[in-house]
């Protein structure tokens, strides 16, 4: 149609270009009126170094490996998945309770129409989180003035949106705290029920090792052996040496005379000595040991010396485990690490005056084009335009 054509709309704009132009400005102007008008909205943000990866060397997972053999296994996570789970956290409704606590927000006259749940909700809202690749948290908060805001409420709000997102941070440090105490507690717990199990295998196999040394007479078997067998050495090197004498003297004298019965008399003694040396009577009848028994009494000896060993060195692991965790449990060190706290916004993040003009203009300025357009056409100018 001809009403349609290019250089007809462009002779229409010509015309009514005054009109096209004024609507334009006319809308720019109460689009700017509205922007001083409107929500002012403010950001803040803040990084947090990624987590340090523990070695687990002498915790609780250590503890439960050695006491099964190493066939336990507590898989961990590592930096970028911890970096992930703190970023799932702070998102979590524990955190945004822990900010309304701190900051006391319930108590502002700004909050004072929101109940419990909806100001968990608006705190959990305000939060944008990302985890780079590098594993550093940015987490971002943005809040909004309402319409018609004034210089105290626009300073109101930039000083409550750093608040809320150094909060952020303070309160993740706070909670990972309180798990990490809670299971150092935990694993105390559990340990110094270990130490008192083990301390009582500890006094029953000592009075066992007790009973025993007394019922045998044993306090060191290895060095009452050896002084056994030294004696018996000697016990059997004189009597051969008697013998010797004895066969001597019996061809050298009378079988009947006196040196060859005390020869025999001496010998008889020193063979009942070698009998008492076999049977575990020494000269002092005190901590002598049979030799016939020496191998089994040795064996069980060193069994139940074995039993207490290891038990009295479990107790020392437990013993040094319990105080590391009674450490981890009082210690009171940030577990996260900020790099860079909330600034103080002094710019506005929206609304962004000079952009509303541009993407105004040029909406606007289509808006204008088909009114005049449409006017025209109403009132039947367009079959007018030369």
């Amino acid at each position: 149609m001809k009403e349609f054509q290019l250089d007809t709309l462009i002779k229409l704009l010509q015309r009514d270009f005054k009109k096209f132009i004024s609507i334009v400005i006319g809308l720019n102007l109460v689009l700017i009126a509205y922007s001083f008008i409107m929500p002012q909205t403010y950001t803040s943000e803040l990084s947090i170094m990624p987590p340090k990866s523990s070695s687990g060397g002498g915790g609780l997972s250590s503890f439960l490996q050695n006491l099964g053999g190493g066939a336990l296994t507590l898989g961990g996570l590592g930096e970028d998945d911890q970096s992930k789970l703190f970023a799932d956290i702070l998102k979590s409704r524990n955190v945004a309770k822990k900010i309304i606590s701190d900051l006391r927000l319930d108590t502002l006259e700004y909050f004072k129409e929101e109940t419990e749940l909806t100001l968990i909700s608006s705190v959990s809202k305000i939060l944008e989180t990302k985890v780079e690749k590098s594993g550093i948290i940015k987490l971002n908060c943005q809040f909004s003035t309402s319409y018609f805001a004034d210089k105290d409420e626009i300073e109101f709000v930039r000083k409550l949106v750093q608040d809320i997102t150094n909060s952020f941070a303070e309160s993740l440090n706070k909670i990972l705290k309180e798990k990490n105490n809670s299971s150092a507690k935990q694993s105390r717990i559990y340990i110094d029920n270990e130490i008192s199990k083990y301390r009582v295998k500890l006094d029953s196999i000592s009075v066992e090792l007790q009973k025993f040394q007394e019922e045998h007479n044993i306090l060191e078997i290895e060095e009452q052996t050896k002084a056994v067998v030294t004696q018996a050495i000697e016990i059997g090197t004189q009597l051969i040496e008697y013998e010797n004498e004895l066969n001597l003297a019996m061809i050298q004298m009378n079988p009947n005379s006196n040196q060859v019965q005390i020869l025999k008399n001496q010998i008889e003694k020193i063979k009942q000595q070698a009998r008492r040396i076999q049977e575990g009577g020494l000269d002092d009848n005190s901590f002598s040991i049979p030799l016939s028994k020496v191998p089994e009494l040795a064996r069980r000896f060193a069994e139940i010396y074995r039993d207490r060993e290891i038990i009295e060195k479990v107790l020392l692991y437990l013993e040094t485990q319990k105080h590391q965790e009674m450490i981890q449990e009082e210690k009171d060190v940030p577990v996260i690490e900020v790099l860079d706290y909330a600034y103080h916004p002094e710019i506005r993040s929206s609304p962004k005056r000079s952009l509303m003009v541009i993407v105004g203009t040029l909406i606007f300025s289509c808006f204008s084009f088909l009114y005049v357009v449409l006017s025209a056409y109403r009132k039947g100018r367009l079959a007018n335009i030369d």
